[in-house]
């Protein structure tokens, strides 16, 4: 269903907004079933390099019925890395994504250069313990946006604003609505966005459920899918306006 809503999300959008798109980079994972590694490239717009596995050693993260899961007690980690890095100052991005981690340890990344490094934006996604963290430095200074417990497959968007220096803020929007803003440690830059699964202080139960619909813009109405509710709406809209245009 939520590969549906993408798709009819997108192209209605593209009916009434194509002259001011501004999706950046976006990925469906369309691809055949079996290991991520290796799919996309970078003649796909927005992307300088296909998906590419960075640490392996237990598990795998795949393909399944079009959505990226990760095997139970994975330890793996894969990135794509973007054409343009997000970062300039006075810019604002937004990154959406549909995502149920489970209850297993996982993460999506946001990384500068550094696979892996202390200098990231990580989206922590177990289910008991949702959040937003920035770790920067060796000693892993954090600041984080507590998401609470949602459960389930959800939408989520991560509102970047870039200011000057380190006067960077984060804010998270679970299904549209805001659940948090906070200003980043460090001056907040990135170009690779990783998919984690991995254990966690003894944890042996890495691990993903689904994530699919990645979406990289300068809108928050083209990061976020809307419901079905609001798809139709939506629609209803975009026919208006091709009929006015006709008429």
């Amino acid at each position: 269903m939520f590969k549906a809503r993408f798709l009819i999300a997108t192209g209605l959008m593209m009916i009434g907004t194509a002259a001011s798109a501004t999706i950046i980079a976006q990925d469906d994972f369309s691809y055949a079933d079996g290991a991520l590694n290796g799919n996309g490239s970078s003649a796909d717009a927005g992307w300088d390099t296909g998906w590419d596995t960075d640490f392996s050693s237990t598990g795998t993260l795949e393909v399944v019925g079009g959505q990226v899961v990760a095997s139970l007690d994975a330890r793996h980690r894969i990135g794509r890395v973007l054409t343009t890095p997000a970062g300039t100052d006075g810019s604002t991005l937004f990154v959406g994504f549909d995502y149920d981690p489970g209850t297993r340890f996982n993460a999506i990344e946001f990384n500068n250069g550094e696979v892996g490094g202390t200098d990231r934006t990580s989206f922590l996604g177990e289910e008991n313990e949702g959040l937003l963290e920035f770790l920067t430095g060796s000693a892993g200074t954090t600041e984080q946006i507590d998401l609470g417990s949602p459960t389930g497959t959800n939408r989520y968007v991560v509102q970047f604003n870039f200011g000057a220096a380190n006067a960077d803020t984060a804010q998270v929007f679970l299904n549209g609505v805001s659940v948090g803003t906070t200003s980043t440690p460090t001056d907040l830059t990135f170009d690779r966005i990783n998919i984690a699964a991995f254990t966690q202080n003894g944890d042996t139960t890495g691990g993903i459920d689904a994530f699919d619909n990645l979406v990289i813009a300068t809108t928050f109405e083209e990061a976020n899918i809307p419901e079905p509710g609001s798809l139709a709406l939506l629609g209803l809209g975009g026919l208006l306006i091709a009929r006015r245009r006709r008429g």
